[in-house]
């Protein structure tokens, strides 16, 4: 009987053809350009984003921090933030990813343009809330 913590759990692995660290990334993508915007639309997807991967934990650490700055920052988002450009975003970002000792990552691969609608975001979304509920 193998015992080891090494070993995944069923419940860990994705579906059969299912590239989790890519929807992690595309994912990641529309919030940050979502929440550069300052638009009540894209404010209202990283709401979204927010409740439905609450307790979701992205396969890589950088990547879940930089959703957690983006939920962290997202109260000012439509107020106390003066400006919502993208680079004021990333200098915000990249300030909470350094206390996270995470001064490194390139936000501008973030921030790149993505050809992705708000449904297909909302159905990527809902493919990583449903490995949480397996």
């Amino acid at each position: 009987m193998n015992t080891s913590d090494d070993q995944p759990s069923p419940a860990d692995a994705p579906p059969a053809g299912l590239d989790i660290l890519k929807l992690e990334i595309e994912i990641l993508c529309a919030l940050c350009r979502a929440a550069s915007t300052g638009c009540p639309a894209d404010l209202s997807l990283l709401d979204t984003a927010q409740s439905i991967l609450t307790r979701y934990r992205f396969r890589n650490i950088e990547r879940q921090s930089l959703f957690d700055a983006l939920c962290e920052l997202r109260p000012a988002l439509g107020s106390d933030l003066p400006s919502r450009a993208a680079d004021h975003l990333k200098e915000h970002l990249l300030q909470r990813l350094t206390l996270r000792g995470f001064p490194e990552i390139d936000l501008d691969a973030y921030f790149a343009p993505q050809s992705l609608t708000t449904s297909e975001i909302m159905e990527r979304l809902h493919t990583l809330a449903q490995i949480l509920a397996t």
